[in-house]
């Protein structure tokens, strides 16, 4: 059980490079607040309700899996087709600096 909730943990940390690399630490912020929280509630519930560690191991994985799919993964909350400041479009991986005051 503690394996599947570090893969959806590590699995949610590549669209938290992605959400980085767009300047958008707000998205990241608000994944890690819901998911800490979700998982201490689930944890708590599940084992106080079952009496058993695994039943609240259950309660971290499925928190994860509900911040995962109904956050990380969803494009419509993170808009990352709007223009980033510091990436152009057609070239993604090219960053745009202002060399006109270098020297």
């Amino acid at each position: 059980m503690v394996g599947v909730a570090y893969a959806i943990e590590t699995i949610s940390d590549v669209y938290y490079a992605r959400l980085q690399l767009h300047d958008r630490m707000d998205g990241i912020s608000k994944s890690l607040i819901a998911r800490a929280l979700l998982s201490t509630l689930g944890l708590a519930v599940a084992t106080y309700v079952s009496g058993s560690l695994i039943w609240g191991l259950a309660g971290v994985v499925l928190a994860r899996a509900i911040v995962f799919i109904g956050y990380d993964i969803c494009e419509r909350t993170h808009d990352l087709g709007e223009q980033s400041k510091w990436f152009s479009r057609n070239k993604a991986l090219t960053p745009r600096f202002d060399v006109r005051g270098a020297p």
